[in-house]
């Protein structure tokens, strides 16, 4: 069946647990680390934790930007990030993100209330939860994959909301990426609260089937 335009779900990954990391990173695609740990303070009253940052450079303009490059990880209030380089303006505490990026909580990781989020571009606020993310695709407990345009997560990642969505349960090969079936929804929000999803569905894009070929 022929695809039609907007984001496409990516290739499921194997369950190799040996060719993981924690949160279910593959860790062939990833960069290796160097460590070098850097400590950003911003504490405001509510929040008086700081960034825990690793990369391979790291640049400092000043005493209030910096730039991180190669292999970043980031921990933030439970929060683990991986990304190609991060941008941080310290007069906004603002974070700027060039991906591959993932965003998990490793606390969470095997539980139904897991959530692995991939982009390809971000931009997030202080709190590094909410933000902008573009080229989105959402994994909730190894199951459901969402691919989106982009993504705005708000109330401390409480809700997700993905605008021209692809979702879809299947297994997803590389040599044949057309799921059984798939969901097209012009948006959808995620509560990470509720744990549920409420979708606006394209009236032009049904539900689709196809022939069973790529089963696990």
């Amino acid at each position: 069946m022929p695809r039609p335009g907007g984001p496409a779900l990516a290739p499921t990954e194997t369950s190799d647990v040996g060719e993981r990391v924690g949160d279910g990173t593959s860790a062939s695609t990833l960069p290796r680390v160097v460590r070098r740990d850097v400590t950003i303070s911003r504490p405001t009253p509510d929040e008086g934790a700081a960034a825990t940052l690793l990369a391979d450079r790291i640049t400092l303009d000043g005493e209030r930007s910096m730039t991180a490059s190669g292999g970043v990880v980031i921990w933030y209030q439970g929060t683990r990030l991986v990304a190609s380089e991060i941008s941080y303006d310290g007069q906004t505490g603002g974070v700027t993100l060039r991906g591959p990026i993932h965003m998990t909580e490793p606390a969470r990781a095997g539980t139904s209330d897991e959530t692995i989020l991939i982009a390809d571009s971000a931009q997030l606020d202080p709190n590094m939860q909410d933000g902008i993310l573009r080229g989105t695709r959402l994994v909730l407990a190894r199951e459901m994959q969402l691919a989106a345009t982009e993504a705005r997560r708000s109330e401390s990642g409480r809700f997700t909301v993905l605008d021209q969505v692809v979702a879809s349960s299947c297994h997803i090969c590389a040599s044949d990426p057309t799921p059984l079936w798939e969901i097209r929804a012009k948006r959808v929000t995620h509560d990470a609260v509720k744990r549920n999803c409420i979708s606006t569905i394209r009236s032009s894009a049904p539900l689709a089937f196809r022939s069973a070929r790529c089963l696990r």
